[in-house]
């Protein structure tokens, strides 16, 4: 049973990255439209970010593991051990500032190839060699199984838990029940880090895409999950 405690969050982070690129085709409809009309027939058809694409990466993980110091890095794996994606998210939102959208796709990338925190030391410029690419000894050495020690679960218990919410939306007389446990945990993440960046158009879209909630529905609802976002970190704080 011990084991069970910590498969099930690590099963839930496995199927939420085969997700991920569903996510990454949605958030990329999102993206500032091209300033001018060749730009616009330069980008994909529909709509797809190129830069979260590269985020979702070995190399985007390296990146995002090099923006992090030793105690945040630390931080960023004791959620993502535990099956709290959207809590990592934020701790590595707030240590490097960049939006929560890419936040979201890098710890997911930090994930799917987990980053030994290291101190690089300056490359050399060496004629004919490219830094970037490891060599085969290098690349065995960063493949390693993700482990969770007992002190990270217990501290993990302790830490803000993911919104939750349950409704019922009245339409004459049909009586529509819903609760966010009847999304999939990745699309729930993805709806508080909106709410959190304050996109909340764009958090009550993607509710109605998976749900039964009309446009107007859902945007009563995202601002009611946005109260109770900000009076958790209120409490937080105190």
């Amino acid at each position: 049973m011990g084991g069970m405690e910590f498969i099930i969050p690590l099963l839930l982070l496995v199927v939420s990255a085969l997700l991920v690129w569903g996510l990454i085709a949605i958030l990329g409809r999102s993206v500032g439209a091209p300033s001018n009309t060749k730009a616009k027939s330069a980008a994909s058809p529909r709509g797809k970010s190129p830069a979260l694409f590269d985020r979702m990466s070995e190399e985007g993980a390296v990146a995002a593991a090099a923006r992090l110091d030793e105690d945040t890095h630390n931080k960023v794996y004791r959620y993502l051990a535990v099956g709290q994606l959207a809590q990592a998210a934020e701790i590595y939102h707030r240590a490097t500032g960049v939006g929560r959208i890419e936040a979201f796709v890098d710890v997911q990338a930090l994930y799917q190839f987990p980053q030994e925190h290291s101190v690089q030391a300056p490359l050399e410029d060496v004629a004919g060699t490219d830094p970037f690419i490891p060599d085969d000894n290098a690349a065995d050495q960063q493949i390693t199984d993700l482990t969770v020690p007992t002190d990270w679960i217990e501290e993990a218990a302790e830490m803000p838990k993911p919104q939750r919410f349950e409704i019922q939306v009245h339409r004459g007389d049909e009586t529509i029940s819903m609760s966010s446990e009847d999304l999939p945990p990745w699309i729930r993440d993805q709806i508080e880090a909106m709410v959190r960046d304050e996109r909340f158009d764009d958090a009550a879209e993607t509710l109605t895409e998976h749900t039964a909630l009309e446009l107007n529905e859902a945007q009563d609802l995202i601002k009611i999950i946005a109260q109770q976002i900000h009076a958790a970190d209120d409490e937080g704080k105190d």
